[in-house]
Parts: structure tokens; sequence; C-alpha cells
């Protein structure tokens, strides 16, 4: 069940993973909750899972170096461009990241 749930919010989890690392952090508690009823917000607590931040991100093969490269490359492309403002667009079921200068007429407009 875990495995499951871990793997269908993959992106969730590297992220809390990512966040725990830099707070020093090192321990995890993951909630899983359903809803009682459709209509309601209410919710139900079915378990909670405890472990450590480095078990974790050994079962998932996540590592912060990793992350750290990806940040690195973002910030070389954006060096290369000139001042402006930028948007960054990332297709969901796509690993790729469009960067796109707002034109200053536009820029102007939102300020």
């Amino acid at each position: 069940m875990i495995s499951s749930e871990i793997r269908n919010n993959l992106s969730k989890v590297c992220r809390w993973l990512c966040q725990a690392f830099l707070v020093d952090c090192n321990q995890f508690k993951l909630g899983f909750v359903t809803k009682i009823n459709p209509k309601e917000n209410k919710h139900q607590i079915l378990t909670v899972e405890d472990m450590s931040t480095t078990t974790l991100s050994n079962t998932i093969n996540f590592r912060l170096k990793d992350t750290w490269s990806i940040v690195k490359t973002i910030a070389d492309i954006i060096i290369k461009q000139e001042d402006g403002v930028y948007s960054f667009v990332k297709s969901p079921y796509k690993q790729s990241l469009r960067i796109y200068k707002v034109p200053e007429k536009e820029e102007r407009e939102e300020n």
C-alpha cells in the first residue's frame, strides 16, 4: 500500500524530502487519510507511518545532489539571458521545462 501511494505521488514526496533535507529533518511521518463522505470535507485517518529521511530517500532513489544540479542548470540558462521577466512552464506529463520571456509591454501593464 505505502509503496504504491509513494509511487503515485512521487513528485510530492521528492519535494517533501528536499525540504526535509534543507531544514536538517531526520524523521518523516506520512499520514494516509480518506474522506468519510465524498460530499463533505470530513476526513478519517487510516494510518501514520514513521520513517527516516535517509530510508525514504534510499527507497525511492532520491539524491539531493541531483536536485542541486537541476537548480544549477536552470540558473546557468537564466544567467545567459538578457534582463527581463521570465515565465517557467512545465508540462505535467513531460520532463521538460519551457522558459518564456514576458514582453516588456505586458510587463508594464502587469505592474
